[in-house]
């Protein structure tokens, strides 16, 4: 039978109820305890990068197939934009464009029901997490001044976390915006 969400209210009033999404198996190379002791389903993977070397040797490491294409479609994309690239930390750049990213993310997955609204608060709010052990950034790429992919990412010791991408598809799906970025 369909129960209302307030007669469910009443029902459990004094119980608290947590739900956990997307855990990851191992956090910082220690197992993590919801993953194992807790019933779960996988529904995606999560990746990182060890942020302990310069961007050379980084891409020493990458596939060679994977730094031509992306090379490629850099080249290309020169060729008819000027490109601009902002990575930072600053309120003023996350709040200017924290809504910008949530709608594109949003447009891309609405019929998946993946990224729902009631999460841009959470988005919205993510920036002030900053402390000396955590830096939030947003970063965005332009094409002449077409915001044309954002990245909102965590570094934490030393580990630099991409949490939620978006590119604009329908223009600009051929230059891969958002591996330039």
């Amino acid at each position: 039978s369909d129960v209302c969400s307030s007669d469910l209210l009443k029902k459990i009033a004094k119980h608290d109820v947590v739900i956990f999404e997307r855990q990851p198996i191992d956090i910082l190379g220690l197992k993590n305890p919801f993953y194992y002791f807790l019933p779960n389903i996988q529904t995606s993977s999560s990746y990182s990068v060890k942020i302990n070397n310069d961007f050379v040797n980084y891409k020493k490491n990458l596939n060679k197939k994977f730094i031509s294409d992306s090379n490629r479609r850099y080249n290309l994309s020169k060729k008819q934009f000027l490109i601009d690239f902002i990575h930072s930390s600053s309120e003023f750049i996350y709040k200017e464009n924290i809504n910008d990213l949530i709608i594109l993310k949003y447009e891309r997955l609405k019929n998946k029901k993946i990224f729902l609204e009631k999460k841009n608060d959470f988005y919205k709010k993510l920036y002030y997490l900053n402390s000396s052990s955590i830096q939030v950034y947003l970063s965005f790429m332009k094409f002449n001044e077409d915001k044309v992919s954002y990245n909102l990412g965590v570094k934490y010791k030393e580990c630099f976390y991409q949490l939620v991408p978006a590119f604009k598809q329908e223009v600009y799906k051929k230059f891969a915006p958002g591996r330039l970025l």
